[in-house]
């Protein structure tokens, strides 16, 4: 686990920046373990959380819209 392996690689975080990506667990754990066990403080926490949702699907049409179709002749 990212949280785990955080903890046991960066045990003092305190004056560093950890910026986070992934699933909504896997940031949740990881800035968990900054911030209550390595001492980072939480404003130096960053996240992009990874979701589906409409953004994912409306990026999905934009690409299978721009693939060329093929002729079956």
């Amino acid at each position: 686990r990212v949280d785990e392996a955080l903890a046991l690689h960066c045990p003092a975080l305190g004056g560093h920046e950890v910026y986070a990506c992934g699933s909504p667990g896997m940031v949740h754990a990881v800035r968990e373990m900054a911030v209550r066990r390595c001492g980072l403080d939480m404003a130096d926490f960053h996240a992009d959380v990874f979701v589906e949702g409409p953004a994912a699907v409306v990026a999905s049409a934009q690409v299978t819209a721009a693939m060329p179709l093929r002729s079956s002749v």
